[in-house]
């Protein structure tokens, strides 16, 4: 089972060579797993998320909304969208919102 919540991107933190990874949503660490993660920011905000070295800049999508699934069993971040993908669709309404 998962938990939908909606929340405000602000950092991405990893080690490119451990595959682990945090992605700060509205405050809250949401752990992740580094490179389909950063693959998946790259490709909802673009290009300039991949930054020199397989590092991760932040500023390219840091203040952007998104719905996100985080695993209730381990915490694990499952997937997310940008909100405004969302707009177009019924939000589940379990969707919370992400309290710091």
């Amino acid at each position: 089972m998962s938990t939908i919540r909606e929340g405000t991107l602000e950092a991405f933190v990893g080690s490119w060579l451990s595959g682990l990874a945090t992605l700060v949503i509205s405050g809250v660490p949401v752990p992740c797993e580094n490179g389909p993660t950063g693959r998946a920011l790259a490709a909802a905000y673009g290009e300039g998320v991949i930054a020199e070295g397989h590092t991760i800049d932040s500023s390219a999508f840091r203040g952007r909304s998104v719905v996100y699934a985080v695993d209730d069993a381990l915490g694990l971040l499952e997937w997310f969208a940008p909100s405004e993908e969302w707009a177009e669709r019924d939000v589940p309404s379990e969707v919370q919102e992400s309290q710091s």
